[in-house]
């Protein structure tokens, strides 16, 4: 019938054997990839094979693909738990804007915005059909690495597995449809930017970087 289940998995003892859904820097949560078609026999079929405890980190406590999964389990123990921020916006930028935040905070956003107007050609662009990912990609890295997280050696660029790891990425989600980048810039500059994934009617955010020498 196909793949209908991948989960990259990694061996731990704690002190039993266990295995734990891998992770990296790049991804938004730990859930297996499961054919919407056959989430529950996919599971059921995943438990089964490996034989093992299966830790899980970083996965959504509601929906489908986790109502299968403790429909398949014999036991599910949840270790920890948070709630992640969700913006859900409704009507235009502009109505949202004004909804949601204060006069006297509207008002110091359009100030900043003017300042920095003042320092340069201030623009801001978003990637469009037919734009170079990559070069989307490196200026992101190098914005990030240009800040605190460079100098403690965790932005992504010190990692180059990681670097390439989002190239790759962002490329493939470039060519679905699915990548959204967005950046400001000063004088052609980057000074902040920031990319999403697109899953249905749903973006997950990913990092964010900005240049900190026009930080006040």
């Amino acid at each position: 019938d196909g793949l209908r289940l991948a989960l990259p998995v990694m061996r731990r003892r704690f002190p039993l054997p266990i295995l734990h859904n891998w992770s990296s820097p790049v991804n938004f949560h730990g859930m297996p990839h499961v054919d919407s078609d056959a989430a529950g026999s996919a599971m059921t079929c995943l438990l089964k094979k490996i034989g093992h405890p299966l830790l899980l980190h970083s996965v959504p406590t509601g929906g489908p693909l986790w109502g299968a999964l403790t429909a398949a389990a014999g036991h599910v123990a949840v270790i920890e738990t948070w709630e992640r921020a969700v913006l859900q916006p409704k009507g235009t930028f502009a109505d949202w804007f004004e909804t949601n935040f204060e006069r006297k905070r509207r008002k110091e956003y359009r100030r900043l915005r003017s300042r920095l107007s003042e320092q340069g050609a201030f623009e801001t662009s978003s990637l469009k059909p037919g734009d170079d990912v990559a070069s989307w990609v490196n200026d992101f890295v190098m914005l990030e690495a240009a800040g605190w997280k460079g100098s403690r050696g965790t932005a992504m660029q010190a990692d180059t597995r990681t670097v390439a790891a989002l190239h790759e990425a962002c490329m493939a989600l470039s060519l679905s449809g699915r990548l959204r980048f967005w950046k400001l810039t000063l004088d052609g500059k980057p000074i902040a930017m920031l990319f999403a994934l697109v899953d249905g009617t749903e973006a997950w955010l990913g990092k964010i970087a900005y240049d900190e020498t026009l930080s006040r």
